[in-house]
């Protein structure tokens, strides 16, 4: 389960991509095969990903130690694999899924499965159209993402029903059936047209999810901020999560002195501009950050570059 600054988040969504694999591969060259098969599929995503603002945590692949005595197993066949906490924006989630979506149709060799806290959500999305044998009891280790379709496995009625699996069937069996029977196991179109509604408009959707806001900066900030605009991120949750102790520590505004303040456009989504916008905040005149009446023109500039500040001179500390 993801976590963030020490506390478990409850909205995160996992994912395992599936390439095809030959066990015979030694360690070495199986390393070697998935972090240029991870390379390839981030590359080929890479235009998309790059102007997204994440709200907590950004989509990434890990590989499995595909040396271990069970990574290459029936049960636990070696993949790619992340986990992301999408925290309050569970756009996040949808982009993700949009991003396994267009990986799966650019490399037709993978078999994807995406999960979340509440287990098979696709599923959610198609919930009139399922078959009744489909259901949150039966769906374990049932549902993924193959050549850009969704495909579910069947429960089989007898030992000749051919690629049907009985009871809850291994990620190793499912993959092997959708990768055999792939015709069998892709959901009807009711179902496809269902789940991808819920993505459509990406790659567009991207550009729509961001807020451009004028920010007063120190010329220090708004460098690491041009160098590094997912910052955004950290500096918003850091804010709204912020204590007495955090705050203590931000009177000594010596890496980000006020004075050096310029006006800078700041891009956000539009959620994290959302929650630092409704957050009240009276700066401590000891740090001299002097700020306009709130019936100012300029208050609104002011005082949202003060929050970002006061947030980075916390993510200073505790990185320097």
């Amino acid at each position: 389960m993801a976590t963030q600054g020490g506390r478990v988040s409850e909205e995160y969504v996992k994912y395992k991509i599936f390439p095809a694999f030959d066990v015979v591969y030694d360690t070495k060259k199986a390393k070697q095969y998935f972090e240029e098969c991870r390379d390839s599929y981030l590359a080929t995503l890479s235009n998309v990903l790059i102007d997204y603002i994440w709200q907590n945590e950004a989509f990434s692949l890990k590989t499995f130690d595909v040396g271990s005595s069970d990574s290459v197993s029936e049960l636990s066949p070696p993949c790619l694999h992340g986990c992301t906490n999408y925290g309050d924006n569970c756009e996040d989630e949808w982009f993700i899924v949009y991003l396994l979506f267009e990986i799966s149709k650019e490399f037709p060799d993978l078999i994807i499965q995406v999960q979340d806290e509440d287990g098979e959500f696709l599923l959610i999305e198609a919930a009139d159209f399922l078959p009744k044998w489909l259901n949150p009891e039966t769906a374990e280790n049932r549902v993924y993402i193959h050549q850009g379709e969704i495909h579910a496995i069947p429960i089989a009625k007898s030992i000749s029903d051919v690629g049907a699996l009985p009871g809850t069937p291994s990620v190793g069996q499912a993959v092997q059936t959708i990768r055999s029977y792939s015709c069998r196991t892709r959901m009807p179109v009711k179902i496809q047209r269902a789940v991808k509604k819920r993505i459509d408009g990406y790659p567009k959707k991207v550009r729509q999810s961001l807020h451009r806001g004028h920010c007063y900066l120190p010329v220090a900030a708004a460098a690491l901020l041009q160098h590094n605009p997912q910052l955004i991120s950290m500096a918003v949750q850091a804010f709204c999560q912020r204590d007495s102790i955090d705050m203590k520590a931000c009177k000594m505004m010596k890496h980000f002195p006020p004075e050096t303040r310029v006006m800078r456009e700041v891009i956000f989504s539009r959620c994290l501009y959302a929650q630092i916008i409704q957050q009240i905040y009276e700066p401590d005149p000891i740090v001299g950050w002097a700020i306009p009446p709130h019936n100012s023109h300029k208050f609104k500039p002011y005082d949202l570059g003060m929050k970002l500040v006061m947030t980075y001179f916390h993510l200073f500390r505790d990185t320097a």
